[in-house]
């Protein structure tokens, strides 16, 4: 995907293509943010849940349930528009960006990856990082 847009103005991401939502004690302990997007109830899917410390969220893409994909044509400004959803909900369960210990992107074209990596440096502040590996692993019993 090449970016033929402009950047988008990130003051109207807020505005425009943040879900409202509300934050629900569904268990002793256990908050969900639920959001206006329908897919939630579909699916029995959770913007984000909150437990203790722990706070998780939820695949979050630059999709629109009225609109479809936002900005279709770049990268950058979906990435944007995620960042922000994401910090949008931390906000809301009662986290910030500061508390994020990782963060796992999946991108499609590998030729993209600088415009990710962009917004990404824009949102969590980051120093030049060289590398990041992860691994996983799963030993059965034998």
């Amino acid at each position: 995907m090449t970016d033929k847009q402009a950047p988008i103005d990130v003051e109207q991401i807020k505005s425009d293509h943040l879900p409202t939502g509300t934050v629900v004690e569904t268990l002793p302990g256990r908050f969900e943010l639920r959001t206006d997007n329908p897919w939630e109830e579909i699916c029995g899917h959770t913007r984000a849940v909150r437990r203790g410390p722990f706070v998780i969220i939820a695949g979050t893409t630059a999709s629109d349930v009225t609109k479809g994909v936002l900005h279709p044509t770049s990268t950058y400004n979906q990435a944007v528009v995620i960042f922000e959803r994401i910090k949008h909900a931390l906000t809301t369960i009662g986290a910030q960006l500061t508390d994020v210990v990782r963060v796992r992107m999946f991108i499609i074209d590998i030729a993209d990856q600088d415009e990710v990596c962009r917004a990404f440096k824009e949102t969590f502040h980051s120093y030049d990082m060289r590398v990041e590996i992860e691994a996983d692993a799963i030993v059965m019993q034998q």
